[in-house]
């Protein structure tokens, strides 16, 4: 069924194999793809989702997709609670919000792609930082690392702020 199959387009198969077979490594062909170069965040996200649904692979599919999209609009909301702080305009930062989910490379967001979890995974730390929630910003900042592997340097930017005289 291709409407049931719309989410189950290009990397969303690895994704997809990480959470019904779990990580595997074929050291007998080097010129095999892996799977292991999938962070761990989003597939573990997807299974847990995914059993509410009775744990089939559309299941998996459609919990996947009702993740991204929360982990989407959930980023939105931190966007907005960030541009709201600096910019202390709540028009402008609606404006934020919609120039963020209206960009055309926003169709990521809604794909079984880590791209929503990395975009709250990153937003997320930097308001709970500048609000001195130190803890609620390593978590965030911990999801960010396991999302993906540049998400390690997302501790460059705050530690600049850390030191920073606000």
């Amino acid at each position: 069924n291709e409407f049931l199959n719309l989410q189950g387009k290009w990397d969303t198969a690895w994704y997809m194999s990480v959470v019904t077979d779990g990580y595997r490594y074929r050291t007998h062909d080097v010129t095999e793809q892996q799977n292991i170069v999938f962070f761990p965040a989003l597939p573990v996200a997807i299974r847990v989702v995914g059993r509410f649904f009775g744990g089939s692979s559309p299941a998996f599919l459609w919990g996947g997709t009702i993740v991204v999209l929360a982990a989407f609009f959930w980023s939105l909301v931190y966007i907005f609670r960030l541009a709201r702080e600096f910019i202390d305009d709540e028009d402008s930062a609606r404006w934020a919000v919609w120039v963020t989910a209206t960009y055309p490379f926003a169709l990521y967001f809604s794909a079984l792609y880590s791209e929503s979890f990395f975009l709250l995974g990153s937003a997320g730390p930097f308001y709970h930082f500048r609000r001195r929630e130190f803890v609620k910003a390593a978590i965030w900042g911990l999801l960010v690392g396991l999302t993906r592997p540049n998400g390690c340097f997302l501790s460059i930017p705050l530690g600049l702020i850390a030191v920073a005289p606000w």
